[in-house]
Order: C-alpha cells, then structure tokens, then sequence
C-alpha cells in the first residue's frame, strides 16, 4: 500500500490510523482504489498474478516438456553426459582466509587510520 502524508502543523490533531483494505473489485481508475482518511492518502494497489510462462524457444533448448520433466532414462543419460549438477568446493587453507579479511579498500582504510591514529597520539 502506497500512503502518501502531508506535513502535520503544530495546531492540527494528530493523523487517524486509516481504514482496514476493503476486499471486492477495484474501483475503474486503473486498478487502483484512493480515499483520504484525516490527512492521509491512501492509495490502494491490486495484486496481479503473474503465470510463470516458458518461451518456445527456451523449451526447445531444454528438449523436455516443462509440465511433464525428464523420464529416468532422460535423467540417466544427461548423467552420463554431462555430469552431476554440483559444483566442487576449493578448499583454503584456514590461516589465508582469516589473512584474506584484511585486504580490501575499507580494511585498507581503516589500517591507515589506525597508524594515523597511533602516531598523533
């Protein structure tokens, strides 16, 4: 819900919480349904579902039916040719990756400010 608020003076009373959203169809405006509540707009906006759609031409990348998937045997030879869907971990060793926290632009920053720091003072 999108409100927009108008800057309160210090005479006025304070800004009435609006209205709870009212279900049915949405006033012609263009899908958007506003009232003015004190001295709130309010402007309501209606959720529009959209259908997750394949493309043709994606579906024909893939060669398999997005409804239906792959069979076993479709698995089975994607498997063979090429491989697990997995990606292989690179291992660090632990000393160069607490090192490797150190080095950037802000870490480079802060360390100049620290040596600033213990030279002034």
């Amino acid at each position: 819900m999108n409100e927009k608020t108008e800057i309160q003076t210090q005479d006025q009373s304070p800004i009435p919480s609006p209205a709870p959203p009212k279900g049915g169809p949405p006033e012609a405006g263009g899908g958007a349904k506003e009232g003015k509540v004190g001295n709130v707009e309010i402007e309501e906006q209606v959720h529009h579902e959209h259908v997750e759609e394949i493309s043709p031409e994606l579906e024909t990348l893939l060669q398999t039916d997005p409804l239906q998937g792959l069979s076993d045997d479709e698995v089975a030879r994607r498997r063979e040719t090429f491989g697990r869907n997995e990606l292989i971990e690179k291992r660090r060793h632990p000393l160069l990756k607490f090192l490797g926290y150190f080095t950037g632009a802000i870490a480079y920053l802060i360390e100049i400010a620290v040596i600033c720091a213990a030279v002034v003072g």
